[in-house]
């Protein structure tokens, strides 16, 4: 489910400065707003993702099956730990890009041994395409991702984390919208597609999604997730 290029370095960054911001007691500790927050994406033989807020509606930590993925903490209306100047973030060998709007617009990568690009398209609120470029010694590849949607809400459409983190974790936990304001109903790339069909509880909220992936035609796997709220 995870095809992470969030860095390991960006992650240690948000919970390093969420553990010195955690020592003082504030208004992030208190119940937020009554709105619809998602709490739990759980799927397979017991295994969850739990989303927990502060007082803003914006995630402070995900649980991955009990183990903490990310914990955030929050300078004014961004995250803490991170260096940003105009629409760039910078973090060790990373850059981070940002649109006029918020959204993350594209994430690069270089070292002395590789190197990685990655191009993000938006059309009314969803990403809709995804380029990347990677070189590696002396080989370098391309690969291309669009998606599909329906229109009805997202899991995170009350979420007030910064969009363009909200998209960098979209990109990596491909088939879930953090970021974008609905829901992906197929997702295609070079080398196959899968496909996601919803049930809806009254408010137009996802509560089950099936997946179904497919290469060369034939059904190769696939997943039952299911959303519950707060």
């Amino acid at each position: 489910m995870k095809r992470f290029f969030v860095s390991n370095l960006i992650i240690a960054v948000l919970i390093v400065s969420a553990a010195f911001t955690s020592c003082k007691k504030d208004e992030d500790d208190e119940v937020g707003d009554m709105v619809k927050l998602l709490e739990t994406i759980a799927w397979g033989d017991g295994y969850y993702y739990r989303f927990e807020y502060d007082s803003q509606n914006r995630i402070k930590k995900i649980s991955n099956t009990g183990d903490v993925f990310v914990m955030l903490a929050y300078s004014g209306d961004d995250l803490a730990g991170i260096a940003k100047e105009g629409n760039t973030i910078t973090i060790g060998n990373e850059k981070y890009d940002l649109n006029n709007d918020g959204f993350l617009a594209k994430w690069s990568y270089s070292s002395d041994k590789s190197s990685q690009e990655v191009s993000f398209q938006y059309q009314d609120g969803n990403m809709t395409k995804v380029m990347s470029e990677s070189a590696e010694y002396d080989e370098s590849w391309e690969y291309v991702t669009e998606y599909e949607y329906d229109d009805k809400k997202s899991p995170f459409l009350n979420c007030k984390t910064p969009k363009w983190f909200m998209f960098s974790l979209e990109f990596n936990e491909y088939l879930f919208s953090y970021g974008s304001k609905n829901n992906k109903t197929e997702i295609s790339g070079d080398d196959g597609y899968t496909t996601l069909e919803y049930e809806y509880d009254s408010e137009g909220y996802p509560t089950k999604c099936t997946s179904k992936e497919f290469y060369d035609g034939e059904e190769v796997g696939g997943n039952v997730f299911e959303f519950t709220y707060k």
